[in-house]
């Protein structure tokens, strides 16, 4: 699946947005989702509580909102008590993918695609590398 910006198309997961879609019966290429999530870089599953779920929907206006837990208790994505679980390693495969898709295309990205450039983006990788993951 891609997003489009206008001459090139980003990539984004598709098997995050099926497994929402399927569950929750939201499409998010017909409007906004609003994603809570807890990030634990160890065993432990830490689903997001109700009351952090209701205070993050006030920022959110009328979109709907996922609950989302990042751990390393995991290697998928599952769902549990309505919570989508994504272990660390899809999400690091999934990152590595997606710096894959930018490096072959670096000189034809758009201005709305450098964005993914970004530093904070960058650092996201130096954390999953220092806890030891490597691409599949």
């Amino acid at each position: 699946m891609s997003l489009d910006t206008g001459a090139l198309e980003l990539p984004k997961d598709g098997g995050l947005f099926e497994t929402i879609h399927h569950h929750y019966g939201l499409d998010s290429r017909h409007g906004w989702i609003g994603i809570i999530a807890e990030v634990k870089t160890n065993q432990e599953v830490e689903e997001p509580a109700p009351a952090k779920l209701d205070y993050a929907s006030h920022f959110l206006g009328e979109s709907s909102t996922i609950p989302i837990c990042f751990t390393n208790a995991i290697p998928d994505m599952q769902i549990r008590n309505g919570t989508i679980l994504i272990g660390l390693n899809y999400a690091f495969n999934w990152i590595m993918e997606r710096i894959d898709w930018m490096e072959q295309r670096r000189d034809r990205l758009s201005k709305e695609g450098s964005w993914n450039w970004s530093e904070e983006f960058l650092a996201d990788i130096l954390v999953f590398k220092q806890l030891g993951f490597y691409r599949d």
